[in-house]
């Protein structure tokens, strides 16, 4: 037993595969729209940042934006909220890593939120029209 199997040091987990649950039609349908809605509106943000953006230039971005929820959609980061820092997380530990473990957990889990969102409500589409 290693030093990061001690069961009394709590530090959170990455967990693989999407976790999703069925949900009804009409949430389907309205989680569809948003994420349609988010993904127009990137589309926008990014001409107008980069208003003569070529085909390749747009190529790329929708690449990254498949990857980022790809990755969004596999991994689901669980911290231990328990062990966030001092004060409740308010300050950072200096003398140990797990909080710090943790917050970047729970960073990464703030950042693929979005992408979790989107993904899950395309899945769940694909799903609702695979089986109507």
């Amino acid at each position: 037993m290693g030093w990061l199997d001690d069961p009394h040091i709590p530090v959170g987990d990455v967990d693989p595969g999407p976790g999703h649950r069925p949900a009804s039609r009409l949430v389907v349908i309205v989680c569809l729209l948003v994420s349609l809605a988010l993904l127009g509106g990137l589309a926008y943000v990014i001409s107008q940042v980069w208003p003569a953006l070529s085909t390749k230039g747009w190529g790329i971005a929708a690449f990254l934006t498949l990857c980022y929820l790809a990755l969004a959609h596999v991994l689901r980061p669980e911290p231990d909220h328990t062990n966030m820092g001092l004060f409740g997380g308010l300050i950072d530990n200096p003398f140990s890593y797990e909080d710090d473990i943790n917050r970047f957990l729970l960073s990464l889990q703030i950042v693929l939120l979005p992408g979790r969102f989107v993904s899950r409500s395309l899945v769940s589409s694909v799903d609702l029209l695979r089986y109507m």
